[in-house]
């Protein structure tokens, strides 16, 4: 949704006429689907005692260089219970190279005792299996969901 040309002169907006750039919507729809995501959860009784930390929360609150993760590989979010991270949370919307999602699904699994990952569509979900198969012994502490 956008305001045309003559709105945004009436208004006196100071904002450029038309629609933001694609990647701009990619990155909010995927900002949305994990704000269903979370709102879905902590409705549930399994999750719905856990506190929700966003990724952004947790850039915000995480300085740049901190050992263990690297600043741009954290997940959408992080659910803590007591005070401790519990669950990884991952919104797939999009397919990846399936080396990226060995390497994520690896990674995850090696820093949080549980990782749910939400993805849209069956082809998708079937995919996030296939990766989850390749993990071993560690695809036990994996779950994955259709939005």
């Amino acid at each position: 949704l956008t305001l045309t040309a003559k709105a945004m002169r009436e208004l006196k907006l100071p904002y450029e006429v038309g629609f933001p750039p694609k990647e701009e919507l990619k990155a909010s729809g995927h900002i949305f689907a994990c704000n269903q995501v979370r709102c879905k959860l902590m409705k549930t009784k399994t999750y719905g005692r856990h506190v929700w930390w966003s990724e952004r929360a947790i850039k915000a609150s995480w300085e740049e260089g901190a050992p263990g993760v690297a600043y741009d590989q954290l997940p959408d979010a992080v659910l803590y219970l007591d005070g401790v991270a519990r669950l990884a949370v991952e919104v797939e919307l999009s397919r990846k190279a399936d080396d990226r999602y060995d390497q994520t699904l690896a990674r995850l699994t090696t820093l949080y005792p549980e990782v749910l990952y939400c993805v849209r569509g069956e082809r998708l979900y079937r995919v996030l299996m296939d990766a989850c198969a390749r993990l071993g012994q560690a695809q036990q502490q994996v779950d994955i969901i259709l939005l």
